[in-house]
């Protein structure tokens, strides 16, 4: 009787914890194309964006429908801290221009252990934000400091 239970167990827990976990890393690849932009730890993302730091500066400041997450952004201390299940995960933004836009790296500011925002989270919301694109981390990391 015990393993007919454990088998019928495997049965629906197995898949429902495959399609948890593949979900993220689906939604991941189709918005990335590809390209990592973050660390192995998920704890820095790099973008860059078509315009001045003051523009992003403003359209970071100004919330609008396309926000895919809820956050607060301090000009000031450069962090944006989002707000997911009632969990605080701040991160600091740093910006170097180059040309005629910027390169952004999203750095968490905490040592809270885990993921905190999802990547694919991140990569939708700073490409429906600001049209970020983003960069391969391992070619970028030193140059977006």
């Amino acid at each position: 009787m015990g393993f007919i239970i454990f088998a019928i167990a495997c049965v629906i827990f197995v898949p429902v914890v495959l399609v948890v976990c593949l979900i993220p890393v689906m939604k991941e690849r189709k918005l990335s194309n590809g390209i990592r932009n973050q660390d192995v730890f998920s704890q820095n993302y790099l973008f860059q964006v078509n315009f001045s730091k003051c523009d992003f500066l403003k359209r970071m400041n100004t919330k609008n429908g396309y926000d895919i997450l809820e956050y607060t952004f301090d000009t000031e201390a450069m962090t944006i801290t989002f707000l997911e299940y009632g969990v605080r995960m701040p991160y600091t933004v740093l910006v170097k221009e180059f040309g005629n836009g910027c390169y952004i790296r999203l750095q968490k500011s905490t040592s809270i252990l885990g993921r905190g925002v999802m990547p694919y989270q991140m990569i939708e919301f700073m490409q429906k934000k600001c049209d970020a694109e983003l960069l391969p981390y391992e070619a970028y990391k030193d140059i977006v400091v």
